[in-house]
């Protein structure tokens, strides 16, 4: 579209166009940016696109706007980037749930007094259905609240209330973790 026409694109149009995007992304273009642009234009044939509502464009400087986009693929599953403003985007935030997730698979596998079979997945179903998305999709407005969630079905585990009688903690603050971690 746009080589076809040059005198409607110039240079310069493009590179506001360019900056503005890079605005709206929350940071600028990246090298495995090119990548996942042309293999989302390679499949553009693959690509349905329904319910005009959305914030997705394809192959347009103007944009094709969608509310769903069902992709064919020969792979199970699609990996979505979290975008700006969730837990799944900031790298801190991230381990520190990651952290906490594997401290209550941890602790909840780990008792043999269970009458069902522990499953290690349960916890991120129970996160999404709480908090109506997967735990790297929720807001960062309500990252404390997931933090709680998570800590305090830590701290209902056996091995939590165990230690909890001998003084010593389950888990580390938010604070205490990051520092750990520098």
């Amino acid at each position: 579209m746009v080589d076809s026409d040059p005198n409607a694109y110039p240079v310069e149009a493009l590179m506001k166009i360019k900056a503005t995007h890079e605005k709206m992304a929350g940071r600028i273009e990246q090298a495995a940016d090119m990548f996942c642009a042309r293999k989302l234009l390679n499949d553009l044939k693959m690509i349905e696109v329904h319910h005009n509502l959305g914030n997705v464009a394809i192959d347009s400087p103007g944009a094709i706007l969608a509310q769903t986009v069902n992709l064919k693929t020969t792979k199970t599953t699609i990996k979505i980037n979290a975008p700006p403003g969730t837990i799944g985007a900031d790298q801190s935030a991230s381990r520190y749930v990651q952290h906490l997730i594997r401290r209550y698979n941890e602790f909840a596998g780990a008792d043999k007094t269970r009458g069902t079979k522990f499953s290690y997945g349960a916890i991120s179903k129970n996160i999404e259905t709480n908090f109506k998305a997967p735990w790297k999709l929720v807001a960062m407005e309500n990252f404390g609240a997931l933090c709680t969630y998570l800590q305090r079905r830590i701290a209902r585990t056996r091995i939590a209330k165990s230690n909890s009688a001998k003084g010593h903690r389950s888990f580390s603050s938010f604070e205490e973790y990051s520092s750990e971690q520098r």
